[in-house]
């Protein structure tokens, strides 16, 4: 298996399942002839993807930049 990069994070199209995100690590199980490539990330899961969205060079994650919560007000 040959470790690879996502260059942008991954979410299902019908499941909503979050694969992946920006700069996380991912292993290729299997090569289909049409460009798309089978991977696992870090939690066993399995998902295809393009090959066109992997990277061999290491990526850096985006930073998480926390927001402040607005503030509700009361409706009287």
């Amino acid at each position: 298996m040959k470790a690879m990069y996502l260059k942008e994070g991954y979410t299902g199209a019908y499941s909503s399942i979050q694969y992946g995100v920006k700069g996380d690590v991912v292993y290729i199980v299997r090569r289909e002839p049409d460009g798309y490539v089978c991977v696992v990330n870090q939690n066993d899961l399995r998902f295809w993807i393009k090959e066109t969205k992997l990277s061999n060079e290491k990526i850096e994650k985006d930073a998480i930049i926390p927001t402040k919560q607005g503030v509700k007000r009361k409706i009287r």
